[in-house]
């Protein structure tokens, strides 16, 4: 069984995996059967974008996203506040 780094992040109380390596489109059931999920989820989209800005060293902008469950890209705007991050999602443009 092939194997792939993902974090555990829980933004709200709403567990949420982020698998960090890329992944096949056919092994993404398998995957998702295994962490949990597979529908769209709010928080995992907001989490994932701010951990992708964190770990690009942005403090605020947008991350264009896939994700599972939505007929298109996914728009999150972003800003790393004092203590934590603030994320808000679209399916189109995104302004604070």
């Amino acid at each position: 069984m092939k194997s792939f780094r993902y974090v555990r992040l829980d933004p709200t109380g709403n567990l949420t995996c982020l698998v960090l390596d890329p992944v096949e489109k056919a092994e993404e059931p398998g995957i998702t059967a295994r962490l949990m999920g597979g529908e769209f989820c709010g928080n995992a989209a907001m989490a994932s974008a701010c951990y992708l800005a964190e770990r690009d060293g942005m403090r605020a902008g947008e991350v264009l996203l896939e994700v599972s469950g939505a007929e298109g890209p996914v728009h999150c705007g972003v800003r790393k506040g004092e203590d934590a991050w603030d994320g808000r999602l679209r399916p189109w443009r995104f302004s604070w």
